[in-house]
């Protein structure tokens, strides 16, 4: 029988067509578990492992074994659980700079999915939840092969359910609730967009043309991994270009803290001056410091020591 993009016959190809379609409702079937016990579970790997077994289709055509791999007992440890660390990685750090430019959007509150960014859960909360994010996707498919016509009547139900979830996750404000208030970002509009538009259209525009693009579940697994890597670049291009100004600004305030502030506006700087002037008559002529202006510099204390006079400028 033919080979499809898999390297399967026709018979795992309406297989895969199937198994595609998980993909929109395998959230509403974890993010429960976050809800009903919020320090048992690492809710990004939760979500991202529900997914990590359709993102091999990205990889269609190219003849690496990632497929049916990624849907078996043993993807679960070598595909999905180390792609959902390197993702959850990513999120992460993304997380701040990518919320600060998403609109509030009213009930879902998407700012404050910032906070995410300083969250670092204990490593066996996030391997456990991984695979258990990945194995519900599994479950689900399995599901919908042995009894078909439950795969449209879930899709509806997952839709309604990660529809009515994310709004009360917003209006409870339960992202600040368990992880605080986002980390202050500054918003660069301009760049972000313009970053996220400049990685996300090329490969969007490619897309068509790569192995497998007529599977409609390859195809849309690849736009959504252009879109995220459009965001996850975009959120670092912001945050580069954040941490050069702080940079830079700390360099300057450097540079200033060297010249010593005129003490002379206080009563103290005057008391110094006046003792240094007293002081200053010992001093050979060519010192510099027998006038009556202000002598007060860096190194005013060492001169004080060495006139012996220190005492008196404390």
């Amino acid at each position: 029988m033919p080979a499809d993009a898999h390297g399967g016959n026709a018979r795992q190809r309406v297989r895969t067509r199937r198994i595609g379609r998980a993909t929109r409702r395998v959230s509403s079937a974890v993010l429960p578990l976050k809800l009903w016990q919020p320090r048992w579970f690492d809710g990004v790997a939760l979500v991202v492992g529900s997914t990590a077994p359709d993102l091999a289709y990205v990889l269609d055509g190219s003849g690496l074994p990632v497929w049916p791999f990624s849907h078996q007992v043993l993807g679960l440890v070598g595909w999905c659980l180390p792609l959902t660390l390197v993702l959850g990685w990513l999120i992460r750090r993304a997380a701040p700079a990518l919320a600060v430019h998403l609109p509030q959007a009213g009930p879902f509150a998407l700012r404050d999915y910032g906070a995410l960014g300083g969250v670092r859960h204990r490593w066996p909360l996030t391997v456990v939840s991984a695979p258990l994010g990945a194995a519900s996707h599994l479950l689900l498919d399995q599901l919908e092969l042995r009894v078909p016509w439950t795969e449209y009547a879930m899709h509806v139900v997952g839709a309604v359910v990660l529809l009515v979830l994310a709004i009360r996750i917003g209006r409870r404000r339960l992202i600040r609730r368990w992880h605080g208030a986002p980390p202050p970002r500054s918003r660069r509009p301009g760049l972000f967009w313009g970053v996220a538009g400049a990685v996300a259209l090329p490969l969007i525009a490619v897309t068509p043309f790569l192995p497998g693009a007529s599977l409609y579940h390859t195809t849309g697994a690849r736009l959504l991994c252009a879109v995220g890597a459009g965001l996850l670049i975009a959120s670092g291009a912001v945050t580069a270009a954040s941490r050069r100004r702080r940079l830079v600004l700390a360099g300057s305030s450097r540079r200033s803290a060297t010249v010593a502030p005129h003490p002379c506006s206080t009563q103290r700087g005057c008391r110094r001056r006046a003792a240094l002037s007293v002081a200053a008559s010992d001093l050979p002529t060519d010192s510099g410091w027998g006038s009556s202006q202000c002598t007060h510099l860096p190194q005013t204390d060492r001169y004080a020591e060495w006139l012996g006079i220190k005492e008196v400028l404390r």
